[in-house]
């Protein structure tokens, strides 16, 4: 398979271009067994000098050490090495990612550093602390989860993601409406929207959290619309949507529909957004007891969403700034419907996001039972500090002021068991069409 996938890369670097985040999420199989690379949305005309000063963007554990400092070495080997380290998550059965190659490089280094101080001579002043190590002081430190899951339904229409920069943080979840197709496409188009925008503008921090999440939302919207005008649909399809930055310690979050947002600390919900859903206004006028939401008839009734006939009417919070150990988690109506609030806190007080978050995914399965929903997840745990937060912990210090890592769902053969290969591709190049429109354009 990884033979076939090279032939195919031949032809990519033959035409000067390197695809630069190269991991098995990126690599789609056919039902024949050949394999398709996707996500070109990081690949870089990098073999000419324009490609050269475009922002870097990567996945560490996947990018070879001249992605993270010395561009000017990238080359048709970056790619076999992000290969190379896809090759090596295959082999080892998702037990473990490969290390960043910044986090290799680093650690010779400083094995020659500490022994060059014991040679050094006396009487050398000492080197004053380079930028990089300034820089490093001020990389964020969270630990991350995401994960997404079909259900009981025939298809995946949620879609998560995340994205971060040396200095900014991006999470998104959208649950996608609108039946056969239509509804993934339009949870795509929203993450992919805000991902994509992320990527252009966070250097490395944004100037305006809420202004970007404002106006990344409103592209998605028409960008919606746009994909209803190609295909000649009737309406647009319909996405909720929840996203947050976290940049200087700090959260900001806005949404429209009923995916939530939660802000735990200690064991207690902090904060929660809002749903814009028609159970949710019967909540507020006392008619609907909470613990009923899950159950009631017009839990699915949504007055407010993105691809709707009128512009979404986003919810802001304030920003907020975030202690060690706060927990943000943004989730479907399929995570959160099943499940108590106090069952959220209680998971989270037992252990890290990284074991409780799979456990309460397993849960609302468990109570959703065969009418289960899709249900997505991105949690997030500011600078752990209790012990065994280093096995998701995520620094930014292995990324350079430019760099951006990426997560995001696409359409996955197991999530889409009823769409053929040329529908999913077909989907992915509208999505791509839909999408270059609201992209900013180099003169």
């Amino acid at each position: 398979m990884f033979s076939q996938l090279l032939n195919g890369l031949r032809e990519v670097h033959s035409n000067k271009l390197l695809h630069l985040d190269i991991k098995p999420a990126n690599i789609y199989i056919r039902n024949d067994g050949t394999p398709l690379l996707i996500d070109f949305g990081a690949a870089r005309q990098t073999l000419t000098q324009e490609g050269m000063r475009l922002n870097p963007m990567y996945t560490p554990g996947f990018a070879p050490p001249e992605q993270y400092k010395n561009r000017d070495l990238l080359g048709p080997w970056s790619d076999c090495y992000a290969i190379g380290a896809s090759i090596f998550a295959c082999l080892s059965a998702g037990a473990r990612s490969p290390e960043a190659a910044a986090e290799r490089v680093r650690a010779p280094e400083g094995a020659a550093a500490r022994k060059g101080t014991r040679s050094a001579p006396q009487g050398l002043a000492p080197r004053e602390p380079s930028q990089g190590l300034a820089e490093s002081v001020r990389a964020m430190r969270f630990s991350i989860f995401q994960e997404s899951r079909r259900g009981t339904r025939k298809s995946n229409e949620d879609r998560a993601g995340y994205a971060y920069s040396r200095d900014a943080l991006l999470m998104a979840v959208a649950d996608g409406m609108g039946g056969h197709l239509h509804g993934e496409v339009a949870s795509q188009i929203a993450v992919q929207v805000l991902t994509e925008a992320f990527r252009r503008e966070a250097k490395p921090k944004l100037a305006d959290p809420f202004g970007f999440l404002q106006k990344s939302i409103i592209d998605a919207h028409f960008a919606l619309g746009d994909y209803a005008k190609a295909r000649r649909l009737l309406e647009s399809p319909r996405t909720t949507c929840v996203a947050c930055v976290v940049q200087d310690s700090t959260a900001y979050w806005a949404h429209a529909g009923d995916s939530r947002l939660y802000h735990v600390r200690e064991g207690r919900i902090h904060a929660q957004t809002r749903d814009h859903s028609r159970v949710r206004m019967l909540v507020d006028q006392g008619r609907v007891r909470e613990e009923a939401v899950a159950a009631h008839p017009d839990r699915n009734k949504i007055f407010n969403c993105i691809g709707a006939t009128t512009l979404p009417q986003l919810e802001q919070s304030k920003p907020t700034p975030l202690r060690a150990d706060d927990t943000l988690i943004l989730c479907t109506d399929g995570f959160w419907g099943p499940l108590a609030a106090k069952l959220i806190t209680g998971a989270l007080l037992k252990s890290g996001i990284m074991k409780a978050i799979p456990e309460l995914l397993d849960l609302a399965e468990e109570r959703a039972g065969a009418d289960c929903d899709n249900l997505s997840v991105v949690a997030l745990t500011w600078a752990e500090t209790h012990p065994g937060a280093a096995a998701g912990e995520v620094s930014t210090q292995t990324l350079e002021v430019g760099g951006i890592s990426t997560q995001i769902g696409d359409f996955s053969k197991a999530d889409h068991a009823e769409l053929s290969d040329e529908e999913i591709e077909r989907a992915i190049e509208e999505i791509r069409a839909a999408i270059r429109k609201h992209t900013p354009q180099k003169p």
